[in-house]
């Protein structure tokens, strides 16, 4: 991890510097490099403007900007043999802007300059959005990018990093080790990684706060928690029950062998067949009834809105919540199961050879015995 600050009498001498100088060079710090990614590819930086702060709990830049915390800024490309416009040495430039920035400015002998107004008037600059010029043309092959989907087709996005991110996280885990050694606790174990090679300097003076990885177990899946957002989102698949749909078979075809190849049409028949229907139907509507119990006991993430609006499957919804079904879902309900019926198979052949009336008396059956 980076060192602390110097105390002022390790710092070097305070120069004058322009108030032009200040502001050219402080508009063009960022918060994201593309430099950290590869230090090869083309200089381009981000920098977020206060309104880019966003109320929500995660641990990211524009999160933590929503709780004021400020995030250290870098430059993107070594500025170390660069001049700035009054001829001084950027890089002196860009550590004045950083201590002003960052340090109780009542501690910096500046030989009577105006911090004050100095550290305002460059707040007013690094608190507006910024984005490099260089590097919009095209994105850079040594750069990665993802494609996430986005309605029907799929949006690439580049991620840059942040040292300023990467410093935050490394001083507050810093303190929790420093708690947890004073209480007799474990401490989070720090590994190194290679950012920035052998001059990270090149790439950024924050780059170092990169090459620190913190090593802890990854939090345990929970999969009834899971199974609960993938219902929430998505509900869930009709599955006819085998061992219901099994008795059925096994039933059809000995009555049939005792028959003559044909299945009886009288009452004592038909009233058992429409049994074994209902047997099939009340496995699918126990499936439903499964599923709202693992929404309920999700209650305290999911809220009182069990299911999605982007749920259209009116069938599906009222299959998972009885609240949801209205006057024609018992119709609609029983078309699926014997169209699902009609259609189940084993291997490459239909399960139950039935013909479209037969269908349809199972749908009248299964509407009769919901409603």
């Amino acid at each position: 991890m980076a060192k602390p600050p110097k105390s002022e009498k390790d710092q070097p001498p305070w120069q004058r510097i322009t108030l032009e100088v200040y502001r050219a060079e402080a508009n063009e710090l960022v918060h994201f490099s593309a430099k950290i990614v590869n230090s090869n590819a083309e200089a381009f930086g981000v920098r977020l403007g206060l309104q880019s702060s966003l109320p929500m709990p995660y641990v990211s830049a524009r999160c933590l900007m929503e709780h004021g915390l400020v995030l250290g800024l870098d430059y993107i490309q070594n500025p170390a043999a660069a001049k700035a416009a009054d001829g001084s040495k950027k890089i002196d430039v860009i550590k004045q802007i950083k201590r002003v920035l960052s340090e109780n400015i009542e501690t910096i002998e500046a030989s009577g300059e105006n911090l004050s107004d100095l550290k305002t008037g460059l707040e007013s600059i690094t608190t507006q959005p910024f984005i490099s010029k260089a590097g919009l043309r095209q994105v850079s092959p040594r750069l990665r990018q993802l494609l996430l989907p986005k309605g029907d087709d799929y949006v690439a996005i580049t991620p840059l990093p942040s040292a300023g991110m990467s410093q935050a996280i490394n001083h507050r885990v810093q303190a929790h080790n420093n708690t947890a050694k004073e209480n007799g606790r474990n401490a989070l174990r720090a590994a190194t990684l290679g950012i920035g090679g052998s001059n990270p300097q090149n790439v950024g003076s924050l780059v170092k706060e990169t090459q620190t990885a913190w090593v802890f177990s990854a939090p345990t899946e929970d999969p009834a928690f899971r199974a609960a957002w993938a219902i929430h989102h998505r509900g869930i698949t009709i599955r006819l029950p085998y061992r219901a749909m099994l008795a059925w078979k096994t039933w059809r075809e000995q009555t049939a062998a005792q028959h003559g190849g044909q299945i009886p049409t009288d009452m004592r028949h038909r009233d058992r067949e429409r049994q074994l229907v209902l047997e099939v139907a009340q496995g699918v509507l126990t499936q439903g009834r499964k599923a709202l119990r693992l929404l309920e006991k999700q209650h305290d993430s999911l809220g009182e809105q069990y299911l999605s609006d982007a749920l259209t499957d009116t069938v599906i919804r009222g299959l998972i919540d009885p609240s949801q079904r209205d006057k024609t879902w018992p119709g609609n309900f029983a078309e699926r199961i014997a169209t699902a019926i009609g259609r189940y198979k084993t291997g490459d052949d239909l399960f139950l050879p039935l013909d479209a009336g037969s269908l349809q008396l199972i749908a009248r059956w299964l509407e009769e015995a919901i409603r």
